[in-house]
């Protein structure tokens, strides 16, 4: 039943996405290069990031900070800790989106006033941030909570249509794989056996995930003649990582999860884009 209602959601996201607004001309060059190449015979290989390119998670992760925040204050007594918790329950999902970084749980407590704060403030805003974390690694929010961008069902919907294998490469952990398959299960976007949702492993450093991906995509196109046509990220260091393997290919910088910084610059070829209408 919960399938079938995320299958039956996608499909009216893709059905507005397909019948909306025209979009980013560049993202309809995409699509039709992967046409001409299919008419051809030839694979278009296609990588593409999960988390703030294909869903929007912040809403899910200010839902998650915000709930554990009602549940710890519910213990406090000392005033300095009831302030602390005046401040944490007026979180907002504008918080999401102070700091360079949406995910950095760092940069949006220092945004609220916890930076320096006394010692036992500085305790309660760790164990809110790691008790936070092991709630959004548990995997119930993944495929359940996150809504897809704007247009991003239907225009994925359409590349595998015409004939693109669509790799996911996600820092997600391995330990929510099956919320994740059922995530683009119900958009009908996971190939069968799931083999193209490439996970972080555990213990593997984040940067030497998003390279693994892009050579499991590169040597994938070249296995098969073909090419990695197009990729899609939202953060520019990610995105650069994605380039070094694959300097050919179009690339897809989805705008409002990051800001970009003098170490970690948009890569000048990429376009730019807010969603996928």
């Amino acid at each position: 039943m919960k399938n079938l209602a995320l299958a039956s959601l996608a499909f009216l996201v893709a059905l507005a996405a397909e019948t909306g607004m025209a979009r980013e001309k560049a993202l309809d060059d995409i699509l039709n290069t992967v046409k001409n190449r299919t008419a051809k015979g030839q694979t278009s290989v296609l990588l593409v990031d999960i988390d703030e390119t294909l869903v929007d998670s912040r809403q899910t992760m200010f839902g998650i900070l915000l709930s554990v925040a009602q549940e710890k204050c519910a213990a406090v007594a000392k005033a300095n800790l009831l302030e602390a918790c005046d401040v944490a329950l007026g979180l907002s999902p504008k918080d999401m989106y102070r700091g360079n970084n949406g995910y950095d749980l760092d940069q949006i407590f220092t945004h609220l006033g916890f930076n320096g704060a006394d010692p036992e403030v500085q305790q309660f805003t760790a164990e809110w941030g790691k008790k936070s974390v092991e709630r959004i690694l548990a995997g119930d929010f993944t495929s359940h909570r996150d809504a897809s961008l704007p247009g991003a069902v239907g225009y994925f919907r359409q590349l595998r249509r015409a004939g693109a294998w669509i790799f996911f490469g996600t820092n997600r952990y391995e330990k929510i794989r099956v919320n994740t398959e059922e995530l683009l299960q119900g958009y009908e976007l996971l190939e069968a056996g799931g083999n193209n949702l490439l996970m972080k492993k555990p213990g593997e450093k984040s940067a030497d995930a998003k390279t693994r991906f892009a050579e499991t995509a590169a040597q994938l196109a070249k296995s098969r003649n073909s090419d990695v046509v197009a990729l899609f990220e939202n953060e520019p260091g990610n995105l650069q990582t994605w380039l070094k393997v694959n300097p050919k290919s179009a690339a897809v910088f989805v705008k409002g999860n990051f800001t970009p910084g003098k170490t970690d610059p948009i890569p000048a070829q990429a376009v730019q884009i807010q969603d996928y209408r």
